[in-house]
């Protein structure tokens, strides 16, 4: 336990000596995802599919605000769609501009939740943003974990039917894109991912907002439970296709990550805790102290030599050593 403690001690003082140098570098890194993710799925415009292109953006971004990084993305997306149907783009457009607007005005600070929640819907691990947001944010992080979602299964839809857009044509190409909308709003599966979202943030952070004993740790495994629960549930009661052991695995990552958050961010030993009571003119305070759990630091002893000192007691081993 004392070799984890000290690495993050570690962890912790070179993140504050090189913050800047590695929130660019997580920039780079998510915005290079999300590029790729958006070129893999509806690459419609060959061009913009090059390794190149994402590289590019990545680096832009990672000097930039994370809302920008936002704007990014729904331009690639726009320009993609733009390349297959205009009358597609403008919808979207149109969608793009309210989820903009709501965000901006509701949650501006957190842009991560609305950039990550489709990527980790896409890398099959949805179970992971909503418990992250739960444990360090507000339930105000609700508005943009959703509305990332809803642009994931719009994605989803788009890029099912990505055949059809390209080969669809003129006369027919308006039926097509209403099939994609259409097919969209009827999700049953995105309601349920959405309302799963919604009360997983809110339950995992009013149970670490407890003061009970280990609130977090019941907090990750409560909040995980739930989630998977109820994709199980919905898997069979609105007929939704999901993969058991997908869930499963994605469950059991997600909470494995959530644990290391923990660890570095709310580190407590629960063993010295203390209750603390006093009172003033309007009231009575009682207090639950809880320590968090450090190490100290180890005392590095220096041992100097003075060579004339040195050579003093050289000369009197010798002495000795003649009289014997």
């Amino acid at each position: 336990m004392t070799n984890l403690l000290e690495f993050r001690e570690w962890m912790r003082n070179f993140y504050s000596k090189f913050s800047l140098y590695i929130n660019a570098a997580i920039k780079f890194v998510t915005m290079f995802v999300i590029t790729m993710l958006i070129n893999h799925n509806i690459g419609f415009m060959s061009r913009l599919k090059s390794p190149v292109v994402a590289l590019l953006l990545a680096m832009i971004s990672s000097f930039l605000p994370a809302n920008v990084m936002a704007v990014f993305a729904v331009g690639l997306i726009l320009v993609h769609l733009y390349s297959v149907s205009i009358e597609l783009t403008a919808v979207l457009l149109v969608l793009f501009l309210i989820i903009l607007l709501i965000y901006y005005r509701f949650s501006p600070k957190y842009a991560y939740a609305l950039l990550l929640t489709p990527v980790a819907f896409a890398l099959k691990v949805p179970f992971l943003i909503p418990l992250i947001l739960g444990l360090t944010a507000t339930p105000i992080t609700m508005i943009p974990a959703c509305l990332g979602g809803i642009v994931f299964y719009f994605l989803k839809n788009i890029s099912a039917g990505s055949s059809t857009l390209l080969r669809v044509e003129d006369e027919n190409a308006t039926q097509a894109y209403l099939y994609i909308i259409e097919n969209t709003i009827k999700s049953s599966q995105m309601y349920l991912t959405i309302a799963t979202v919604m009360l997983t943030i809110l339950l995992v952070y009013l149970i670490r907002r407890m003061s009970t004993d280990h609130s977090w740790t019941i907090a990750i495994v409560t909040g995980t439970l739930f989630e998977a629960l109820v994709f199980l549930i919905g898997d069979f009661v609105l007929d939704i296709s999901e993969n058991v052991i997908v869930v499963i695995i994605g469950a059991v990552v997600s909470i494995l990550i959530a644990f290391a958050l923990q660890f570095f961010v709310f580190n407590v030993d629960y063993t010295r805790t203390e209750y603390v009571q006093f009172e003033d003119d309007e009231y009575y305070y009682y207090v639950k102290a809880v320590p968090k759990m450090s190490i100290a630091k180890r005392e590095k002893e220096v041992k100097r030599i003075n060579p004339q000192r040195r050579e003093r007691e050289e000369k009197k081993k010798a002495k000795t050593t003649d009289s014997l």
